[in-house]
């Protein structure tokens, strides 16, 4: 019984390998024969272009976790500056000094009348 289990699992593994080889036996000779799928190839993977073109460079991310090795841990007197103009959001500073002077303006206009 466990003989034909395992028989019938090789079985469909190998259909499935079978199908996988045809596939990229298709994709090899497209490939090697047909000039459409050769200029997508060269123009996605190489960055080939036609004369007269303009392109746009793709950008690839790779994002990963850092290690914990290598992680860098702010100092506490590079931590506030660090978060300020190094952080996720560049933006951080001017907008509190729109913040401030907005609350500034407020508070010297109540007090004003």
């Amino acid at each position: 019984m466990a003989l034909e289990v395992k028989q019938r699992v090789l079985t469909e593994k190998v259909d499935s390998l079978r199908g996988i080889n045809d596939r990229l036996k298709k994709e090899n000779k497209a490939l090697v024969s047909d000039p459409i799928q050769v200029e997508r190839e060269a123009r996605d993977n190489y960055g080939y272009t036609k004369e007269g073109e303009i392109t746009y460079k793709k950008y690839k991310f790779n994002i990963s976790e850092p290690e914990n090795d290598k992680a860098e841990r702010p100092t506490e007197s590079g931590g506030l500056e660090a978060f300020l103009f190094e952080g996720p959001f560049p933006w951080q500073v001017p907008l509190g000094m729109i913040v401030i002077a907005t609350l500034f303006l407020l508070l010297t206009y109540k007090y004003e009348r």
